[in-house]
């Protein structure tokens, strides 16, 4: 008999925005201020927002799940990634594998499975879809990469332990990662190769402090650098007490800050 206990079901909103303004028919004045700095245009955002309290209506879009099918029953669904050509992609960590389906949500195929061989995976925690529509899947010591039919291509070791990543469409992947320092762990963002080898750091930030042996005290409200990619054109990450977003292009260049004032 099938254990459904534990069935997720995936549930995909359309969210309309509806904006309150307390100002009736008058339109909202924003308060803040753009400025450049260094060359990099600087939007600086006042504490309070122009518009007031957002109200969000959400309507169901489409429905994934079921008891009943093997192909929709999830463990632990970690990630959810979509292409251009609108499959939908589904790490299921708990079950090892991704599962594909149609715009229309019908399944398509499973890529992956648990081990340690080519195309298999240890604690999958990360799924990532380049330009080219290539897969890449972070693991517990490893990326691996399929095609975008998903065959596999190969695994890699990444220098360094890295928590998340983009991948620029080049075979570069842009990654988050932990950078040793004078007793801390800090945060970097760093690009590597298509080996996993570190070829530079664009920024870094203070992490978490070292204790004896080397281990340090994390836990679950650490701030954590975070990285998202912004369509093909680049990629934005922000670090969590900056109350800072930078955008940057691939080269790693930040054409954008966006702060709170």
């Amino acid at each position: 008999m099938k254990t459904t206990t534990k069935i997720v079901s995936i549930v995909l909103f359309f969210a309309v925005l509806v904006l309150a303004i307390s100002s009736g028919n008058q339109k909202a004045e924003w308060k803040g201020k753009i400025e450049t700095e260094k060359g990099v245009k600087v939007i600086k955002n006042p504490e309070e927002p122009p518009y007031g309290d957002i109200e969000l209506e959400i309507e169901e879009d489409m429905v994934l799940g079921s008891e009943k099918d093997e192909n929709t029953m999830f463990y632990r669904v970690w990630d959810i990634a979509v292409n251009n050509q609108g499959d939908i992609y589904v790490l299921d960590s708990g079950k090892y594998r991704i599962q594909k389906y149609d715009k229309d949500g019908r399944y398509v195929q499973t890529i992956g499975r648990q081990g340690q061989g080519p195309g298999e995976f240890e604690r999958p925690t990360g799924l990532y879809l380049d330009k080219k529509g290539n897969i890449y899947v972070l693991g517990l010591s490893k990326i691996h990469l399929f095609d975008r039919q998903g065959e596999f291509v190969k695994s890699f070791v990444p220098q360094g332990f890295v928590t998340s990543f983009v991948p620029d469409g080049e075979g570069n992947i842009i990654t988050t990662s932990y950078v040793r320092a004078e007793r801390m762990r800090n945060f970097g963002v760093l690009v590597m190769n298509p080996d996993g080898e570190v070829s530079k750091k664009i920024a870094e930030f203070p992490g978490i402090p070292l204790i004896k042996g080397g281990w340090t005290l994390a836990h679950d409200y650490t701030p954590l650098l975070r990285i998202a990619a912004v369509g093909d054109k680049g990629f934005v990450y922000g670090y969590p007490l900056e109350y800072k977003l930078y955008r940057a292009n691939w080269s790693g260049e930040n054409i954008l800050i966006i702060k709170k004032r």
